[in-house]
């Protein structure tokens, strides 16, 4: 049990930000972590067949008896989304520290950069989650107005108290930390297709 929780923190720690391969696949993987346990969370906060806050108990039991199976390949669908994108978000997030660490010269431990990776994960789901909110109120109303005066003054202060420009702003912002890892991708893959095409026959090009 031990040896598996260690192997565990390595899989997430180990490793030089310097190293672009280890910097991708560790960020790529705190990201997917982060956006799994949001997707946990949402799936145990939803579950429950509810109209404005009255559970349905026999309305749960019939669905889940007659669709089960097709809830469960829904789900898992779903979080196969949520991995794709929050690995890309903490992917994003470790090119810019590996460009930064290749600029200066300096050496990250894998260890010191999780934070930042999973920070700029929930920033960037909680940016499109905001934008979600003011665009479609109605979807929310179940999950967040009929659970309690909090919730519900936290769906207001989104939906009808912060301008739209400031969270279409906050996204944008936040969707900038994708332009170094598009740009090296970009770039790489010129290299790799002007390599490719430097080693074929000029009689091939003409």
């Amino acid at each position: 049990m031990i040896r598996f929780k260690t192997r565990i923190v390595a899989a997430f720690t180990r490793g030089d930000m310097g190293q672009r391969g280890t910097a991708l696949w560790r960020s790529f993987a705190v990201g997917a972590a982060v956006f799994a346990c949001a997707f946990a969370f949402g799936l145990i906060y939803s579950a429950s067949f509810s109209v404005m806050g009255v559970r349905v108990q026999a309305l749960e039991d019939f669905v889940f008896a007659e669709f089960k199976w097709l809830i469960l390949l829904h789900q898992a669908k779903i979080l196969a989304v949520y991995i794709a994108i929050g690995g890309a978000s903490g992917a994003a997030a470790g090119y810019c520290i590996h460009a930064w660490c290749a600029a200066t010269n300096r050496r990250v431990p894998v260890s010191k950069a999780v934070l930042p990776f999973a920070l700029y994960s929930m920033v960037f789901m909680l940016a499109f989650l905001l934008a979600d909110i003011r665009n479609h109120p109605a979807l929310y109303n179940e999950h967040f107005h009929a659970r309690g005066a909090v919730l519900a003054g936290f769906q207001m202060l989104v939906t009808h108290g912060m301008p739209g420009l400031v969270i279409d702003a906050f996204r944008l912002v936040v969707s900038a930390g994708f332009i170094p890892i598009t740009i090296g991708v970009i770039m790489h893959l010129g290299g790799t297709l002007y390599g490719a095409c430097a080693r074929l026959p000029r009689r091939a090009l003409i």
